[in-house]
């Protein structure tokens, strides 16, 4: 017999109303429970990393012989500033079954790394670098060329214009990834165990999991909150005045693991360049 056993944990990365930035969420996600819906929305959340594995057990052997990610599993955001798409990088699973030689002692160990990176300054700059850009160009091509100057002159300057308010939103406005880890432990006997392993500097951070083993289908009631570290806070609270400057001074390159919790860098080592190239754009 061949019984399938889920179990589900879930982030929600949001910034927080209190930081008085152009743009936040309506309320801090910090209730003690959360509904599924509400997780794999697309509002009220910068984005969630949302994980849901299973693991099959054969109940004669008592041996775990298949084991994966449910569909529902990965990242769900909420729109940018101005409702502009963000750029959503490629999740980064695992799943690994270590050989254990005790019947029923089988445990899977799962692994989800999400995140994504506001694009709203890079876009926004673009705009207004194209408009000014053929709006300059018309006139000197109006000047140089009376004939065809105009058009051709709002072309150059409009393509010349969006690379340079690229750059420039890039540069004096642009933001590094948002992401979190998560870990599954899912034991053949036992309730399996969820973990918060690392997220980025900003924004704040709330962690839900499931208490209580599902078998059969996915786990349909409310996530519980869990503790998002070792030292039982309820979840991580990142400010405007010390979190945001810190993540975007650090936020860019390899990320820097030491130890559970807020770390440095990013999972996808994006360095922020002159411009943000590919994750500048939404997708």
């Amino acid at each position: 017999m061949i019984v399938r056993k889920y179990m589900t944990a879930a982030t929600v990365s949001w910034i927080d109303p209190a930081t008085g930035l152009p743009e936040t969420d309506t309320q801090p996600i910090v209730s003690p429970t959360i509904n599924r819906g509400f997780l794999v929305g697309d509002q009220g959340f910068r984005f969630t990393n949302f994980l849901e594995v299973y693991a099959d057990l054969n109940m004669k052997t008592k041996r775990i012989v298949a084991y994966g990610f449910t569909a529902a599993s990965g990242t769900y955001r909420g729109p940018s500033f101005l409702h502009i798409p963000s750029h959503a990088f490629l999740a980064d699973r695992s799943a690994n079954l270590p050989l254990v030689y005790a019947e029923g002692q089988d445990c899977v160990k799962f692994s989800q790394t999400v995140g994504a990176r506001t694009v709203s300054p890079e876009i926004l700059g673009g705009l207004g670098g194209a408009a000014a850009g053929a709006a300059a160009g018309a006139a000197v091509g109006t000047f140089i060329f009376p004939a065809v100057g105009t058009a051709l002159g709002a072309i150059t300057g409009s393509a010349i214009g969006a690379l340079s308010g690229e750059i420039a939103g890039h540069q004096f406005v642009g933001f590094p990834p948002i992401w979190t880890t998560i870990e599954i432990d899912l034991p053949f006997a036992g309730i399996p165990i969820a973990r918060l392993l690392y997220h980025s500097i900003f924004p704040s951070v709330t962690f839900y999991v499931q208490k209580s083993e599902a078998l059969a289908r996915p786990f349909a009631e409310p996530l519980k909150m869990s503790p998002v570290n070792d030292t039982g806070a309820s979840y991580y609270r990142a400010t405007k005045d010390v979190e945001l400057p810190a993540w975007r001074s650090r936020g860019w390159g390899k990320i820097n693991r030491g130890g559970f919790g807020p770390n440095s860098g990013n999972p996808w080592n994006i360095d922020k360049d002159v411009v943000g190239l590919a994750t500048s754009y939404p997708n």
